[in-house]
């Protein structure tokens, strides 16, 4: 298939023509010419007022379903709700059944994704069965392709498995990922512990339950001599942590949510259960302490905290819905919607591009005559409005659902696939 891509500026630091807007001319998955006024016969052209191009998006921390609960989501509707969202890449967490701990269940998800068209970067658990005790064979799942280690949803609770953690994976440079929350703290909570829960007589989230797993991973980290990624950090105390934790040098990096950039606590009095998030939506405070890490480069990654439920787990009174919301379909456009006079695109296009990127030790796509295809293909002014038709993924729970964005993912194109937003 021929793509012409006409008058997109080019927003690619690794590219020779980095912000420059020129046409961009795809022949079966290769970019075969750059330049102005560029014309090919039966090319599907794609063209935008404000149009934009970059290398395609990367997500840390995609929940895929796939094995064992393939009901909520499959491999190729994962795909599909990627491309949707701009991503050619997700590194996947390892909450599935089985749990994904040995070489074969990594290569299992690594070839699946290959064989549907996009790039699926396994993070292995990090105990057994994500069970919180006993390590797996990290060495094992490293050689396989892994890119990290981590529990996925459940929070590293046991602080010795941690820090041996830290310490099996520093032959290899490895990684561990985890989400920072005492579960002994509030076991039963259900939103962020305030004014807004007290008003809604909900059981709170206090923000010292992150905080306080925050200081811990970091103080095991300056022990072990590690590397950590944190992921989903909502408080701005928490973030003030890690800023003066790399100010002194450790090997610790950081995502955020585009859920907590868009929606604050205030936006739960509807009690709509698709909002019911983890880690909780925190205060307005919460929200300018995270842009101001955007800013300062604390904050590497902007994430969408895709996870698919069926509709038994969350159209449900709200404490008794499930913690999650569809994300890989929305995040750019709802943080593009957050932040919009606070950063700059190039800054908020990093975040979703070279920063998960070099969190993940992988190289960033150049956008260059010769090269295969790997690109996101967007209008940042383009108005929108997130409807049911918008879900490709097999699971409905989406937050975003009715909300009106601006910022749209026309497109995403691959050496293999090609994926345009026709609604």
């Amino acid at each position: 298939m021929h793509i012409l891509l006409k008058k997109a500026k080019i927003l690619n630091p690794v590219s020779p023509y980095h912000r420059r807007r020129l046409d961009i001319l795809v022949k079966n998955g290769i970019i075969r010419e750059i330049g102005k006024d560029l014309s090919a016969d039966k090319a599907e052209i794609i063209t935008s007022r404000n149009l934009h191009v970059s290398a395609g998006f990367v997500d840390i921390g995609t929940q895929i379903c796939e094995p064992g609960y393939e009901f909520r989501e499959t491999i190729e509707t994962i795909r599909d709700a990627a491309f949707a969202g701009g991503y050619t890449a997700i590194a996947s967490l390892a909450n599935t059944d089985p749990v994904i701990q040995n070489r074969s269940e990594v290569e299992f998800v690594i070839n699946r994704g290959k064989a549907c068209g996009i790039e699926i970067h396994p993070i292995g658990a990090l105990s057994q069965d994500t069970a919180g005790k006993d390590l797996t064979q990290m060495m094992e799942m490293h050689e396989a392709g892994a890119v990290g280690f981590s529990d996925g949803r459940k929070p590293i609770q046991d602080s010795g498995l941690l820090m041996r953690a830290f310490l099996y994976i520093k032959p290899f440079q490895g990684i561990v990922f985890d989400i920072p929350y005492d579960e002994n703290i509030a076991p039963h909570g259900q939103i962020h512990e305030g004014k807004v829960s007290t008003r809604l007589g909900l059981e709170g989230i206090p923000s010292i339950a992150e905080e306080i797993m925050i200081a811990r991973n970091l103080s095991l980290l300056e022990y072990a001599d590690s590397k950590l990624h944190l992921r989903g950090i909502s408080t701005r105390e928490g973030l003030q942590l890690i800023r003066e934790a790399q100010k002194s040098g450790l090997p610790v990096t950081c995502d955020v949510s585009a859920f907590h950039l868009m929606f604050s606590e205030e936006d739960l009095e509807s009690f709509d259960s698709n909002l019911k998030l983890f880690p909780p939506l925190r205060t307005k405070k919460d929200i300018s302490a995270l842009v101001r890490g955007l800013k300062d480069g604390v904050i590497q990654h902007i994430a969408s905290f895709h996870d698919p439920l069926e509709i038994e787990r969350k159209k449900l009174e709200f404490p008794y819905a499930d913690f999650g919301s569809l994300g890989l379909e929305s995040a750019f456009a709802m943080a593009h919607t957050a932040l919009k006079g606070k950063l700059a695109l190039g800054d908020l296009v990093h975040q979703f591009t070279d920063g998960p990127r070099t969190i993940l030790g992988l190289e960033t796509p150049v956008i260059d005559a010769g090269q295969p295809a790997n690109m996101a293909v967007f209008d940042p002014d383009k108005e929108w409005t997130f409807t049911d038709a918008h879900i490709r993924s097999q699971s409905r729970n989406a937050a975003a659902m009715g909300i009106k964005f601006t910022g749209k993912v026309l497109a995403t194109i691959t050496k293999q696939s090609y994926f345009q937003n026709s609604k």
